[in-house]
């Protein structure tokens, strides 16, 4: 890409025209051409800390979900993962609570970690948690295709490059420049109508 900068010398009365490789510093790098973000797409874990059974284990139930369409018990440990590979257990943190009746109840916080996004998650005893996944839908000419935040893609474009999906909102997607720089920038896609 090529940036105009114009240049003045009043001193001389030279007014120059120049062209610099790169964006203007400040302005982001142009997205892929052809490229549009279309839509924000998103899939559900919903898990709820169930019980205690004993000092070393915790019952975790999956809920149901359109991803994920059967209930589910995990009974684990600390430093365990569930058997869909989905979350590990970290830790637990005791507390205690009035109800709407004024008695004492288990009001705990077990700490786990979603293995495919790896950001830790805190679930309260008794009350259901969704986890979100989200995907971007992306257009190239008439090819539409999804994305999974953090994944990295490739179009057949720019075949040797690899642009890193960084983060999906509703009104835009946010892809590096890729990592075949040292410092790659970030582009951000409008969502199109």
């Amino acid at each position: 890409m090529i940036s105009r900068r114009r240049l003045s010398f009043p001193a001389i009365g030279v007014l120059a025209l120049i062209a610099l490789p790169g964006p203007l510093i400040g302005e982001a790098p142009d997205p892929p051409e052809g490229l549009t973000f279309v839509r924000r797409q998103q899939q559900n874990y919903t898990l709820v800390f169930r019980a205690r059974p004993d000092r070393e284990r915790f019952q975790i139930t999956r809920v149901p979900t359109m991803k994920w369409p059967d209930k589910q018990n995990f009974l684990l440990k600390v430093g365990e993962s569930s058997e869909d590979g989905q979350f590990r257990v970290e830790s637990l943190e005791r507390k205690e609570a009035l109800n709407a009746l004024g008695i004492v109840t288990d009001a705990s916080e077990l700490t786990i970690t979603h293995l495919p996004s790896g950001k830790k998650v805190i679930l309260a005893r008794g009350v259901e948690q969704v986890i979100p996944t989200y995907f971007a839908e992306f257009r190239l000419g008439e090819r539409t295709f999804y994305v999974k935040e953090g994944d990295v893609f490739t179009i057949t474009e720019h075949p040797n490059r690899k642009f890193p999906l960084l983060n999906v909102k509703e009104e835009f997607a946010e892809i590096s420049s890729g990592p075949t720089e040292e410092d790659p920038e970030k582009i951000k896609l409008r969502r199109t109508p």
